[in-house]
């Protein structure tokens, strides 16, 4: 007779399961960081967003008076964090309002670009390093920017 035997079927399927998993456990890290990774890029391209508006002087139709700067603030540090963009004149306009599901933030922030290129303000009054965290993973990314309004 031919064939194989019960134990050699189930050691092949066994093998076939490990690394099976292997590979599933592996696609979700993968996609998990990812996700991160893409949760950052976008909000240092509402950073840069937010410092070119500013840097020309920009305001939208309903800001009264004179344009003031436009605001980069976490609002919500815990998952799911949240930030906000804001164009400040005397009065305040929400630009864009973003929730980071399943993402926490290390500590909330404010970033501030002066109108017509005159600068940057944070909190802390030197470089602010943003931290995102994964929820699932506890991987981390970071977004930095520097006094003279780099960011990186």
């Amino acid at each position: 007779m031919k064939g194989y035997t019960i134990v050699e079927l189930i050691v092949a399927v066994s093998i076939l399961v490990f690394v099976t998993a292997l590979v599933v456990s592996r696609n979700r890290d993968f996609r998990s960081s990812k996700e991160l990774e893409g949760v950052a890029q976008t909000f240092a391209a509402d950073l840069r967003l937010a410092q070119s508006q500013a840097a020309s002087g920009r305001k939208d139709q309903a800001c009264t008076g004179d344009l003031e700067g436009y605001d980069v603030e976490i609002v919500r540090a815990a998952s799911p964090a949240e930030y906000e963009v804001r164009l400040r004149c005397p009065n305040v306009i929400l630009v864009k309002e973003v929730e980071l599901t399943g993402v926490s933030v290390l500590s909330p922030t404010l970033v501030t670009f002066l109108p017509l290129a005159s600068g940057v303000e944070t909190l802390s009054g030197s470089a602010e390093t943003i931290t995102f965290i994964d929820e699932l993973s506890g991987r981390e990314s970071t977004v930095t920017i520097t006094p003279s309004g780099n960011i990186q």
